[in-house]
């Protein structure tokens, strides 16, 4: 369907564009991409920052706001698209989020003494965003 270049309204008589139903795959992808976000929300709460006497016991205190931040962008994008309001943008975003979110991982594997229980979360973390990225990307099939 085209839009007038100049009002950005369909033509008369144009029928309203429909958005694709979410599919059930999609749904799994935005659930998984829910708990990431819950996760990174509580992160900021369960990290102890170093003191004068103990060192750095997890990711720095930038990288968890901006986990926060990403988990927040992608609870209002998740939301948007399982109300059906931009959802096709709205799934992209929560994607980007997810993806951003989990970049911040990465250095964990080439930094050395990090404990072995957040290398095995971050690597968790960046394959489950994988999985829920892919998911929600997906295109629902059309029934027949």
């Amino acid at each position: 369907m085209t839009t007038h270049p100049a009002t950005g309204s369909a033509p008369a008589g144009a029928a309203p564009r429909r958005h694709r139903p979410l599919g059930a795959l999609n749904h799994v992808g935005l659930v998984l991409a829910t708990l990431l976000a819950l996760s990174d929300l509580s992160g900021i709460f369960l990290v102890e920052p170093p003191t004068e006497t103990s060192a750095q016991n997890g990711p720095p205190a930038e990288v968890l706001w901006f986990a926060f931040a990403m988990a927040v962008v992608t609870l209002a994008g998740v939301a948007l698209a399982w109300a059906g309001r931009w959802r096709g943008p709205a799934v992209r975003i929560a994607a980007v989020a997810r993806i951003l979110s989990a970049l911040t991982a990465v250095p964990a594997f080439f930094v050395g003494g990090v404990p072995t229980q957040l290398l095995v979360w971050a690597a968790v973390t960046v394959l489950v965003t994988v999985v829920a990225v892919v998911l929600m990307l997906l295109r629902p099939r059309r029934r027949a």
